[in-house]
This record gives C-alpha cells, structure tokens and sequence, in this order.
C-alpha cells in the first residue's frame, strides 16, 4: 500500500508540473506549445492498458479543462478518446520500439485537432478555427515527437514493469 501512495504521489506530481509547464507555455515555440498531458496518456495508456488509460485521460482531461479556461469538457473527452484509441490499437501495434510510440503521438496529435474542430463546430466556438490550422497542427506533431522521444526513454522511471519469480 506504501508502495502505490508512492506512485500515486509521484504521478501527481508529475502532472501538476507538466501541466503549469503547459499552461505557461514556457517551452513554447512560434506560439506553438507541444500537447505534455496528451503524450503522458499515451504512455500511461500503453503501459496500463484501456481502463485504467481512460480513466487517467479523463481526470487529467479534467484537471487541464478546470485550469485552462476553454470550454469544460473538451480536454477531458479527447484526452479520454486518445487513451482509448491508444490502448485499443496496441494490440495490433506492438509498441517495443520508439518508432511505434512515435506514430501513435502524431495520430493522437492529429485526432486531437480534428476532435477540436468537430467539437468548436458543434458548439460553434469560433476561436478554435483560424487559417493558421494545419501550420500549427504540423509543428505540434513534430515538437511532440521531439518530447515524446525524452518521455519514451524517461517512462521506465514512472512505469516499472513488476517481475514475478516462480
């Protein structure tokens, strides 16, 4: 039980960071923020499979749309939606290598985009929808690959594989 309170705190800590580091926009580009939270979920959901990959894209979801001011729901559905696609489809892509990782975060960087303009369509939030689009969905997916390569190789500090002796 120590053990999880151990995980639990550390995952949380890690989010708080990765979200103010977001929200700020510290390490943004031309005005082009890679997606933190999102690349997390996926390595949460590859690693701890559909349940508990959603239920982790949902309460970060939460936490990013409770900070970010956007409308409530948005973030939570799409990061919950990514962590579903993620953990459905790494059963028929084997996610060993950095290679597969790295396909995923530029569908799940793209799914988000066109998440983003179906839902500010129906909800006809004009703010989400500029000319500026697929620049900026271009340069996120590359900024996202170049930060989802450090967490591919940082992740085995937050997900340790438990081994069983028989």
């Amino acid at each position: 039980m120590k053990k999880n309170f151990k995980i639990y705190l550390l995952f949380g800590a890690v989010i708080a960071v990765l979200l103010s580091i977001q929200m700020t926009g510290i390490i943004s580009l031309f005005k082009i923020n890679p997606d933190l939270l999102m690349i997390l979920c996926i390595l949460h959901s590859i690693n701890k499979g559909e349940q508990k990959g959603e239920i982790f894209g949902f309460g970060v979801g939460l936490f990013e749309d409770i900070f970010s001011g956007e409308v409530f729901g948005f973030n939570a559905f799409i990061l919950t939606f990514i962590c579903w696609f993620t953990s459905i489809y790494r059963k028929f892509i084997f996610v060993a290598d950095i290679v597969a990782y790295l396909i995923y975060v530029a569908i799940a960087t793209i799914l988000k985009y066109i998440l983003f303009v179906i839902l500010s369509v129906i909800f006809k939030a004009n703010w989400i929808m500029d000319w500026m689009l697929l620049l900026n969905m271009g340069g996120e997916i590359v900024y996202n690959i170049l930060i989802g390569m450090l967490f591919f190789y940082i992740s085995p500090i937050l997900y340790k594989k438990e081994e069983f002796t028989f």
